[in-house]
């Protein structure tokens, strides 16, 4: 239910505040290098998926008890061409109240930052330091070594 209405009736200034596109379709990147030159990527963002909706039960300050609503919503995009990039992934988790149907809060990484991309796609091409260099050079195989794959972004 929560889908049908994210996709189909959400408002297009809540979808812009969860930070997810309504839809799957092309969607391109600017890539900045660490010399500033921005290189656009095309590529495809996947439709928004909303990965659970569960209750929350807590007691409040005063003793009472609350009930809210946790919902989780992701999004992926992915370039045209794998040798332009790797996928890249977004979403929110939103804590709306049962009672009111109040949206409380709304913690995101927006699908459409070309800030973040850039910053992940310098991240994931960094030499090997920290526990990846100490486990692993260059030259290992990061998909053969399960260990590897938790110092990794891309792992399937």
């Amino acid at each position: 239910m929560f889908h049908d209405w994210l996709v189909q009736r959400a408002p297009d200034d809540w979808l812009t505040l969860f930070g997810i596109a309504r839809v799957a379709g092309p969607m391109n990147k600017q890539a900045t290098a660490a010399d500033g030159t921005v290189t656009t990527i095309v590529g495809n963002v996947r439709g928004p998926e909303v990965h659970s909706v569960r209750t929350l039960r807590r007691v409040g300050p005063d003793g009472t008890i609350r009930s809210d609503l946790i919902v989780e919503l992701t999004q992926s995009w992915y370039p045209a061409d794998p040798k332009d990039g790797q996928r890249f992934r977004g979403g929110c988790t939103l804590i709306i109240a049962r009672d009111s149907g109040a949206l409380n809060y709304v913690v995101r990484k927006r699908i459409d930052s070309s800030a973040r991309y850039s910053s992940q796609a310098t991240y994931v091409q960094r030499p090997l330091t920290g526990l990846r260099a100490a486990y692993f050079n260059a030259d290992s195989t990061v998909k053969s070594e399960p260990f590897a794959m938790l110092h990794t972004q891309d792992f399937e």
